[in-house]
């Protein structure tokens, strides 16, 4: 979804009547897949901000998945900075003192972002995508700064006859005048340029840029519609709900467009994509380009194979031609067997029988590579063709949240995505007393796909000390530590799958996920940490019933 100033102002305008006054429950910043989702107590605000998205809805309440972060604010009003694809949350009223804060949503094209920054010095506390630009550094604990702002005219609303002909050259229509609509005057963009240029250019915009005639409808030809607050084309514009042609409905919103909009190219119903869990969408998209790179690499190495039959060739004639060839030469050329001449590149360091017994063997990898590299392919093809499925399904919303794994005490357990698209989890899932996820590993391979394709960075990470087991996770995005409880639990089971089950007492070790790396040539299951700390707990069997059952 494309956004520009003005669809931006008409959705702050009517999310300010709808929010303004309601009381927040918790955020959640979902970083894999670029979504922020604010939990508020009768509805849930979603903005879904990865590339090739753009999507806010106004959702049904909802509650708050583990992760998400608390925040006991009220909304103070939501608004939009003139002549700017910028969308402003302001929460107030805090509890327990806490200061007013804002949240800040970036519409401005593939650098869209969400952040919460403190109303009072602008102090970034969360944010979507950090940014380590020099000219603009978006980074927590730095102050925010906006985009730069473009000095265009009629921000405040306000333009005269007199200065809109001093900045439109003539012809009005011509493309000279579009392009210097769109440069000089606010509220422009090529969402709505085509409707400003001829004549009467200045009483469509002053029309276009009054509140009073906003509303929903869908623009464009049908296809090919886009949200927006006014109908820029009367023949190819419909209010939103219409069937067709340019009917209206009674009480029409832009919200409503915009859900017709994602409908209309296919895209899943808002509800359905807010119900997958953080960073599932995000990890079968990655598992997705994975399998495709798979596919290009092997079809590149099928089509860079040597031919078998010509290095073959090449090593008979060198054996051929064994007693009239000098050794150690970097070069040779020799009468082929038809004929002709046929110049040989050799290693110098190699004899010539040496380099005709590299010719075959050469010609034998190429023969196994002619023979595996198809079945290879078609594997690779139906590993992308999968995923593909699955990313759509989700996309669509054809994949049962629970069949997802979603992040909730009524969650079927033992399904997740992997089973949603086939293969079998590397992992046992038990739920903490506080309702965090645990993940234990199944053995030494299951470890390292656990620690390095199942977690996240921020999740919190165990293995029992001098002891061989499984590596555990304990579901964790939050800042700071985890509830002592939750760990002491996930340690639990830590100790619980190793060698020191029958134990006294058991040291297990945790750290933050990204502080675990794979040495080179490490044996399955073993990583390096730093950063680590101990909990010592005792690992009583008791705790397997009184979790919820491993999924």
């Amino acid at each position: 979804m494309q956004w520009d100033p003005l669809l931006t102002a008409a959705l702050a305008r009517e999310l300010d009547g709808r929010l303004r006054g309601a009381r927040v429950r918790s955020l959640l910043l979902d970083r894999g897949s670029r979504r922020l989702i604010l939990f508020l107590r009768d509805c849930t605000l979603a903005a879904e901000l990865a590339s090739g998205e753009g999507w806010i809805s106004l959702l049904p309440p909802w509650e708050p998945p583990p992760g998400a972060i608390a925040c006991p604010y009220s909304v103070g009003s939501v608004r939009a900075p003139p002549d700017e694809s910028i969308l402003i949350l302001g929460l107030g009223r805090g509890r327990r003192g806490r200061r007013p804060r804002e949240i800040i949503l970036e519409l401005i094209g593939n650098r869209r972002n969400a952040l919460v920054v403190e109303r009072e010095g602008g102090t970034i506390r969360h944010l979507l995508v950090a940014r380590r630009n020099a000219a603009r550094p978006l980074t927590v604990g730095t102050a925010y700064r906006p985009p730069a702002r473009r000095a265009r005219a009629g921000a405040d609303g306000r333009l005269g006859a007199g200065e809109w002909r001093e900045l439109i050259p003539p012809p009005a229509g011509g493309p000279e005048a579009r392009a210097a609509i769109l440069r000089r005057i606010a509220w422009t963009s090529r969402m709505n340029v085509d409707a400003l240029t001829g004549p009467g250019g200045l009483e469509r915009w002053k029309k276009m840029i009054e509140p009073a005639s906003w509303g929903g409808f869908l623009a464009g030809r049908a296809g090919a519609r886009f949200p927006y607050p006014v109908a820029l084309l009367p023949a190819g514009s419909v209010r939103a709900g219409a069937a067709g042609g340019t009917a209206t409905v009674d009480r029409p919103t832009l919200l409503n467009a915009i859900r017709e909009s994602r409908e209309t190219e296919g895209t899943a119903a808002p509800v359905e994509v807010f119900a997958l869990p953080p960073g599932l969408l995000a990890h079968a998209q990655q598992r997705l380009g994975r399998a495709r790179r798979r596919v290009a690499s092997l079809r590149r190495q099928a089509r860079a194979a040597p031919d078998p039959a010509r290095a073959r060739q090449t090593g008979n004639l060198l054996l051929a031609r064994l007693s009239g060839l000098p050794p150690r030469a970097r070069q040779v050329t020799v009468d082929d067997f038809a004929g002709g001449r046929l110049t040989i590149d050799l290693d110098p360091g190699l004899t010539v029988a040496e380099n005709a017994e590299r010719f075959f063997r050469e010609a034998a990898r190429a023969e196994r590579a002619q023979a595996a590299l198809p079945g290879l392919i078609r594997e690779a093809e139906d590993e992308a063709a999968r995923w593909r499925r699955v990313t759509d399904r989700l996309r669509k919303g054809e994949i049962d949240p629970a069949l997802a794994g979603v992040h909730s005490r009524q969650a079927a357990p033992g399904k997740d995505l992997r089973e949603a698209g086939g293969g079998a989890l590397p992992y046992r899932r038990f739920r903490s007393s506080g309702g965090l996820e645990i993940r234990v590993g199944r053995g030494a391979r299951a470890n390292d796909d656990l620690t390095f394709r199942h977690s996240r960075p921020g999740d919190i990470w165990m293995h029992v000390r001098q002891s061989p087991g499984a590596h555990v996770i304990l579901r964790w995005q939050g800042e700071g530590r985890p509830p002592r409880r939750d760990l002491l639990e996930a340690a639990a089971l830590a100790a619980l799958h190793s060698g020191a089950r029958h134990a006294g007492t058991a040291a297990v070790s945790w750290t933050r996920r990204k502080y675990v790396r794979k040495p080179r040539g490490s044996p399955p299951g073993r990583v390096a940490t730093e950063r680590t700390e101990t909990v010592f707990v005792t690992p009583d069997p008791a705790i397997l019933t009184r979790l919820a059952a491993p999924s």
